[in-house]
């Protein structure tokens, strides 16, 4: 399937999100295509990738979900125990196209000015 040029921005709460994964994924489950995914720069900005060597989507409504994840250093007094934990930096609802409530359209030629935004 051909592929077109998709791009955007990434916003929580109307600031920019970097080091984001996003991912988009078929509205239609049974398409016989995949979704895609792409990593924001320092200016919440991405590049769609269908496959991981091509920049661009297959046309289509998707889904979409968000993720990013921060280390936080703890303090423990076990010496066996992590010393560091993950945990979200946006709300656990974006982590699945399931809860998010968040869709895009890829039209036939492409969109290089997607907005998806998040809100608390």
């Amino acid at each position: 399937m051909a592929l077109v040029p998709a791009s955007g921005i990434l916003l929580y709460n109307d600031e920019p999100v970097s080091e984001a994964i996003i991912v988009f994924t078929p509205v239609d489950e049974h398409a016989g295509f995949p979704g895609g995914s792409a990593r924001t720069d320092m200016d919440g900005r991405f590049v769609l990738q269908a496959y991981p060597t091509h920049d661009g989507m297959v046309p289509a409504e998707y889904k979409v979900s968000a993720v990013k994840t921060e280390v936080i250093e703890i303090e423990t007094t076990d010496p066996d125990a992590d010393k560091s934990i993950a945990r979200s930096f946006l709300p656990e609802k974006y982590i699945s196209y399931k809860t998010s409530g968040l869709t895009a359209t890829i039209g036939p030629e492409g969109n290089q000015d997607l907005v998806i935004e998040l809100r608390n």
